[in-house]
């Protein structure tokens, strides 16, 4: 089976922000590449614009949105005009950013709000409203590292509603296999796959069955 029969997605919409970036854009040419119609996000109108032409150019099915990710109007706004245009988002890509590199000990006040307005709190917004589109279509679905949620108590994790996948190797040197174990029990809908001889990377080496096993997860 090949990549592209493995990765078709074909009638999927994409919303992804930060479209103009190296990795944003590389990342919409990929949905692109693969069939997804993709909704190319960025602050500035001429490089959303450009984004979103050169995709088509190629082949792809894009269309452009200007939003100022700080603003959470602007983002309400922008994710209604997605779904006023493909009447549905399958995913959602969070790649916004910006900001210069600078010392931790040179950062303004200001600078630092720009960064948590940017990066984390735009984060959560579009989270929060491409998220309640999903939870009514009933297509919500998440993926979660064992390592990084492993701070949140059981009772937090119980309040999960989308379908969740969790993936840890049984030879990882930093985190014991029984966190990931508590998570899935806490967690209402959720699928626990334990790596045979994997790391701290699991993933290594085992992309072929990684790929039929979230595609089958996707696909329910």
């Amino acid at each position: 089976m090949s990549f592209r029969n493995l990765f078709d997605l074909t009638g999927k919409h994409v919303l992804g922000t930060g479209a103009g970036g190296g990795i944003g854009t590389t990342v919409c040419r990929g949905f692109c590449d693969f069939g997804a119609e993709v909704a190319c996000l960025d602050i500035n109108e001429e490089i959303a614009a450009r984004i979103a032409n050169d995709l088509v150019k190629a082949g792809g099915k894009a269309i452009p949105v200007v939003c100022d990710v700080r603003d959470p109007q602007q983002i309400e706004r922008a994710v209604a005009y997605v779904l006023e245009k493909f009447g549905k988002i399958d995913v959602l890509m969070n790649l916004a950013g910006a900001g210069k590199p600078i010392a931790a000990t040179d950062v303004t006040v200001e600078q630092w709000e720009g960064i948590v307005q940017v990066f984390l709190r735009s984060t959560l917004l579009f989270c929060q409203s491409v998220g309640r589109h999903m939870l009514e279509r009933g297509k919500a679905r998440a993926f979660a590292d064992s390592y990084d949620d492993m701070n949140f108590t059981a009772a937090d994790l119980s309040k999960i509603t989308a379908c969740t996948v969790l993936v840890q190797g049984d030879h990882d040197p930093f985190y014991p296999i029984e966190i990931s174990r508590e998570m899935a029990k806490a967690i209402p809908r959720s699928s626990l796959w334990v790596v045979p001889n994997g790391s701290h990377v699991p993933i290594g080496g085992r992309l072929p069955e990684f790929l039929e096993r979230i595609l089958t997860f996707l696909r329910q």
